[in-house]
């Protein structure tokens, strides 16, 4: 185990495990996990979020919303890594989240930047790992702004990021990073008067001087954004709406060069969602990530559902399903039928997940961090042909 000199270890105790298990609903669910049950792996943060393995720290990272802090986790401890992730002061404008949410990492080696979603600056922002010091503080310059505005009005609050192989980035903009504490997200509190999903060029990224960048509004008919990731094959972004709208989104990526996408289609069809997600247990659709063969592990009420890759062609909506509307109140008319295989039950609210490159799934969600051991044959995505 690896610990970085000088930072708070929380060491992580036997910790009970009641409400984890696992729930089928495809044999083909059952080759892909390897454990009985999750594993908690750590407890007594405020709001975890945004897990992404790093191979120079051998461990993964995981934000704490609401604290503004990014934790490590390494087998068997837990540190505290970053402070006042968000760029911001604990507690900044009366604000309940002003630390960073999603974090990624650039698919090029030539760039080893930690990218964030800053709630606090309301800003996507990257970061040299290096200069963080051993008491998890860096100077206010060590941020680098990606993208704070759009088309010269602030963004809400950047949530979750994704690139694409050609390094082009995208995230989320919902309004969760303005709630007051004690208070709700509210359409009024944006600036902007809409919650989008965006894209900057991988080109932009390469000449700082070019930062930050004017990104691209990709759609904006949406809720709550929040989730998001691209298909291994380059043809698929996937959006997970929270909120009232709880679903998973699917756009055809028509163009990469520029990058364009088509109307929005449901990944699962409504039925079948709305069948296995139903809970006592609260939260939303959230985060997501990717394996390598297109299986998608997404975050939701009460656990990580577990979908089977797309097939064939987007197909109209069953008759028989109830017609589903855009933020916009425009009828979502194609779907791609994707199959819910099962679902990793946590039993509460879950915001994220993703496959560490030690084999297991890391999720996240309310105070903990928990994981579950995946079969050989489930690896994190790499580089699709199409897209180099």
């Amino acid at each position: 185990m690896m610990l970085l000199p000088g930072l708070i270890s929380l060491a992580i105790p036997a910790l009970s495990a009641a409400e984890l298990s696992l729930v089928s609903f495809d044999k083909k669910f059952d080759s892909l996990i390897a454990s009985k049950k999750p594993e908690l792996v750590g407890e007594g943060y405020s709001w975890t979020e945004g897990p992404l393995w790093v191979d120079s720290l051998k461990g993964v990272l995981f934000t704490d919303v609401e604290e503004a802090v990014v934790r490590l986790y390494q087998e068997g401890d837990v540190t505290e890594f970053l402070l006042e992730s968000g760029g911001v002061a604990l507690g900044d404008g009366g604000r309940k989240e002003v630390g960073a949410n999603g974090l990624a990492l650039h698919p090029s080696k030539e760039d080893s930047h930690l990218y964030l979603a800053q709630h606090g600056l309301r800003q996507v922002a990257r970061l040299d790992i290096s200069k963080v010091s051993e008491d998890g503080t860096v100077p206010a310059s060590a941020f680098q702004a990606i993208a704070t505005e759009f088309n010269g009005t602030s963004l809400n609050s950047p949530n979750d990021l994704a690139f694409t192989c050609d390094g082009d980035l995208l995230f989320t903009d919902p309004p969760y990073g303005l709630t007051p504490k004690g208070g709700e997200d509210k359409d009024e509190l944006s600036d902007l008067g809409f919650f989008g999903v965006y894209h900057v060029a991988a080109k932009a990224l390469k000449d700082p001087k070019s930062l930050p960048a004017s990104p691209t509004l990709l759609y904006q008919h949406i809720s709550r954004p929040n989730g998001i990731g691209v298909s291994p094959d380059g043809k698929w972004l996937y959006v997970g709406e929270s909120g009232n709208d709880m679903r998973w989104l699917a756009f055809e990526i028509k163009s990469t060069k520029p990058f364009t996408v088509g109307e929005p289609m449901l990944l699962v069809d409504t039925e079948e969602r709305k069948t296995a997600t139903e809970t006592e247990d609260g939260g939303s659709v959230d985060g997501l990530d990717i394996a390598s063969d297109g299986t998608i592990f997404a975050s939701g009420p009460s656990g990580v559902y577990v979908i089977a890759p797309p097939k064939g062609y987007p197909k109209a909506v069953p008759s028989s399903d109830e017609r589903e509307v855009t933020a916009a109140g425009e009828p979502i008319n194609k779907t791609l039928g994707s199959k819910v295989l099962g679902k990793i039950e946590i039993g509460v609210p879950v915001s994220n997940a993703h496959i560490g490159a030690d084999g297991y799934l890391y999720m996240t969600g309310t105070e903990s961090l928990w994981r579950v051991k995946l079969s050989s044959s489930v690896k994190p995505a790499s580089c699709s042909k199409a897209l180099r």
